[in-house]
């Protein structure tokens, strides 16, 4: 029974997927191929699959055209569909949300990076070997009490309180008033645009907001609307995420933290449906106009 139904016109793209899924434990008797469109109704036919990974650019029937007519077809019943899509313009994307997608992912991406872009919505994992030995239960992770060390030696009202500073400098610049730190949330009905930056230790910062802060943003840093183009307004969320672990890098040194060895990755970004995502324990700023920006620490 394929599980999982990856559709593309390219054979080298469906096994670069097909690769990514077994590495993180897919059998592949999980997952089933379709060139197009068209193949991949008649797989659906014969065989539901839990998630459907296809390409928008195809011959004979287009992505588009078959996320229509998944949604047309089975209506609630309907596979989980992700979307892959090298297009940049933002109402392309908008238009394959508002199809059904569950998630637009843009290439080029790093296959390693696949399994955790498609996480939420991939199928639990089955064991297929029924001889092998049951796997034991890893042990609780330990929750972190009141007054712990939070990341690199702080308690996390310092930490939280550096990055405050740091996202408040650099919104101040970028939108109308002075981008207090508040309460909020994004509106579920909107894209959501994402740069996430990877520090040492394992420690994540997240920016999300939405589109016309995106615009504004990009704006404010290369001194040009990006108009249609999506790609755009990710490289300006990108470079503002930049800035602002700048800036944390900054505040932490300041508070005894040594920080002159310290690295940091390049930012990754995400486009993400309306609803689907929802910052938690997020830093809030106002930046005027009914538009906020959320700035997160993971660790």
């Amino acid at each position: 029974m394929c599980r999982i139904l990856i559709v593309d016109d390219s054979t080298t793209m469906r096994a670069i997927i097909e690769r990514a899924l077994t590495d993180v434990g897919f059998d592949q008797h999980d997952i089933g191929h379709a060139g197009d469109g068209i193949e991949a109704l008649q797989a659906i036919e014969l065989s539901m699959p839990e998630l459907v990974i296809s390409d928008v650019n195809m011959p004979r029937m287009t992505g588009t055209q078959l996320l229509s007519t998944i949604q047309g077809r089975y209506g609630r019943g309907a596979p989980t569909t992700v979307m892959v899509t090298s297009v940049p313009n933002s109402s392309a994307l908008v238009e394959l949300f508002r199809l059904g997608a569950a998630k637009v992912i843009r290439k080029p991406f790093a296959p390693s990076d696949l399994p955790r872009e498609l996480g939420p919505f991939l199928p639990p994992l089955v064991r297929h070997d029924p001889w092998s030995e049951p796997t034991l239960d890893a042990p609780p992770t330990p929750q972190r009490q009141p007054g712990d060390d939070f990341v690199y030696g702080l308690p996390e009202d310092a930490v939280r309180e550096a990055l405050v500073a740091a996202s408040g400098s650099f919104f101040a610049h970028v939108a109308t008033g002075d981008a207090p730190a508040g309460v909020g949330k994004l509106d579920p009905t909107r894209v959501v645009f994402i740069a996430e930056v990877a520090l040492d230790g394992g420690v994540r910062v997240r920016l999300s907001t939405t589109r016309p802060v995106s615009a504004r943003l990009a704006v404010a840093l290369t001194g040009a609307p990006p108009g249609q183009d999506d790609r755009a307004c990710l490289d300006a969320i990108a470079e503002a995420a930049n800035i602002i672990v700048g800036g944390f890098m900054r505040e932490l040194a300041e508070r005894g933290v040594p920080t002159d060895d310290f690295a940091f990755g390049l930012p990754v970004t995400d486009v993400v449906a309306p609803g689907r995502y929802e910052p938690t324990n997020g830093i809030v700023h106002d930046l005027g106009r009914g538009e906020i920006a959320v700035i997160e620490i993971l660790a």
